[in-house]
């Protein structure tokens, strides 16, 4: 008897290299992922404006990116200087230092864009936030009154119509991922989140069939749908456990990863085990072969992923032992 509905993976039509760039983007599970990228010694940039919940936030940082929209001004609230457009993270006591982190978050934000040969875009919420005097949507709702903004539902439409003009003017050579956020939106009510979550993955099942160079990974799908258990959730019963995000990290290697990248890959996780290994006696000759072994290995696969920082470590740790 199965107890599992298991989702079938296909092989994307182009797969990531270790030698192309990726630009995660959205919300905190484009940080997981990205992390889990660069974890494995991809090239990649991740959220430099910020995390971005819902599809127009994240569409506004794309803007920015592309050097066609800018940071909203900064405000000073409750002693913090903060601007609606970005995460609450950049939030600062000095207006300069605030000024000076934007700055460099936006440039950060333009040189991943055009870098980047891939985009991992991740949409978390449908409902957004406007605030009430200039009806303007706000990324983050900076501890203000709950009176100061009016809470909505984004429309389908308006988010495929969003997007549609940035994925026309992206270059042929970018591949875009779109996700759909498996993160439960508890505090929107369990009814709320779910029209949320139907919104968002109707809205990219249209924009993968209008564009050849987007395509949908079933992230959330593959923690509802297969997983399916609350073992699989974190103690908030909202965020995946580290058991789900390996998961989905496995099916998603599986489909963007080549075989000679997977295989790769698995290389370097044993390398980084033996990294970590600290033996009991650090000056005996077992641990120099050991260390010797290792600086090889590290040497031979630098020629397909960049190690330089781990072969320093491993030099000093021999230079010790020498001394």
């Amino acid at each position: 008897m199965k107890f599992r509905t298991e989702i079938s993976l296909k092989p994307s039509a182009h797969f990531i290299h270790h030698q192309q760039h990726v630009l995660a983007m959205g919300s905190c599970f484009a940080e997981r992922m990205g992390a889990r990228l660069l974890h494995n010694k991809f090239s990649a940039t991740t959220n430099p404006l910020g995390i971005a919940y819902h599809p127009m936030a994240l569409l506004h940082h794309l803007r920015i990116a592309q050097g066609k929209a800018e940071v909203a001004a900064s405000t000073e609230y409750n002693g913090l200087w903060h601007s609606f457009d970005l995460h609450s993270s950049f939030s600062n006591l000095d207006k300069g230092s605030f000024a000076e982190a934007v700055k460099s978050a936006a440039l950060a934000s333009q040189k991943g864009l055009e870098q980047a040969e891939w985009l991992v875009l991740t949409f978390g919420s449908a409902w957004g936030y406007r605030r009430k005097d200039t009806q303007g949507l706000v990324i983050n709702c900076h501890k203000y009154p709950a009176d100061f903004f009016q809470k909505e539902l984004l429309p389908i439409e308006e988010l495929v119509a969003g997007f549609s003009p940035f994925f026309q003017e992206l270059s042929p050579h970018q591949q875009v991922i779109l996700t759909v956020s498996p993160v439960r939106h508890l505090k929107d009510g369990i009814p709320e989140n779910a029209v949320s979550k139907a919104t968002l993955r109707l809205a990219c099942h249209q924009l993968a069939e209008a564009f050849e160079q987007v395509q949908y990974f079933p992230a959330y799908e593959m923690l509802v749908d297969d997983l399916r258990d609350y073992r699989f959730y974190a103690d908030d019963l909202a965020h995946p456990s580290s058991a789900a995000e390996a998961y989905i990290w496995e099916g998603f290697a599986k489909s963007f990863f080549s075989p000679d990248t997977q295989a790769l890959i698995t290389r370097w996780q044993k390398l980084q085990k033996a990294l970590k290994h600290r033996p009991l006696q650090p000056q005996s000759s077992g641990y120099q072969t050991f260390l010797k072994k290792l600086l090889k290995d590290l040497e031979t696969i630098q020629q397909a992923i960049p190690c330089e920082k781990e072969i320093l470590e491993v030099k000093r740790r021999l230079t010790e032992i020498s001394e």
